[in-house]
């Protein structure tokens, strides 16, 4: 499943980096920490813009969901791009 979920992040994080706004942008979750199983691909991305949870959302064809995006990807994976600031970024 590893495999698997870093073949659908690495995309989906060239395209989150590219979005207008974002300063900064990673894989979080069962696919950073190299959990056994993987529920869904995690991204974390930074932004002092109040509208990037939206503008992400448009970008990646997710949908908008307070503070986050999620989707349902071709062949059923779920993905998540949860939004901070860069000042709360850990």
């Amino acid at each position: 499943l590893q495999s698997r979920g870093w073949a659908v992040a690495g995309p989906l994080l060239e395209r989150l980096r590219a979005v207008e706004g974002v300063a900064r942008a990673e894989v979080a979750g069962a696919l950073r920490r190299r959990a056994e199983t993987l529920d869904a691909v995690v991204l974390l991305a930074a932004s002092a813009d109040p509208d990037a949870p939206a503008r992400i959302a448009r970008a990646l064809g997710f949908e908008p969901d307070a503070g986050a995006a999620r989707a349902r990807l071709a062949g059923g994976a779920h993905a998540e791009v949860h939004v901070t600031t860069p000042e709360a970024w850990g």
